[in-house]
């Protein structure tokens, strides 16, 4: 509904929403089926952040010449960034590769090892990934 009015998402930036969550915890790395992993221990809530950042939308609006200043370029990097940090962990960035790992070689994680068939994994992630090409292709 927002695009139809001309409003600014609520959420401007994609990976924002799993990389805030993931800020706010408390994680340790232990080996879990013979690969480092990343466990959280603690999650602090607080619903600030969200209120702050939808303020903040909207302050954008208001500063538009000003960020017009910013090169595109280092608009690009920062968004690069956020986007080459936001795969970690990310279950189907994982599937995919995964593909590209020689069988034997692959870890024992569940997505491996607790399917009956890797070739219906390889074309659920094949759909995945196709869709995601189409929502942000049109």
């Amino acid at each position: 509904p927002c695009g139809f009015l001309g409003l600014p998402p609520g959420n401007g930036l994609i990976p924002q929403a799993p990389l805030h969550t993931r800020s706010l915890c408390t994680k340790e790395m232990k080996e879990i089926d013979g690969v480092q992993r990343e466990v959280y221990t603690k999650c602090e809530e607080q619903r600030y952040s969200g209120l702050l950042q939808a303020a903040l939308m909207f302050v954008a609006l208001a500063v538009l010449t000003v960020i017009s200043w910013i090169p595109v370029g280092s608009l690009f990097g920062v968004l690069l960034y956020l986007g080459i940090v936001a795969l970690h962990g990310n279950a189907i960035w994982e599937r995919v590769r995964f593909n590209f790992i020689k069988p034997e070689r692959r870890p024992p994680v569940p997505s491996v090892a607790k399917v009956s068939s890797w070739r219906q994994t390889q074309l659920f992630t094949f759909v995945q990934v196709g869709c995601t090409a189409i929502i942000f292709g049109v």
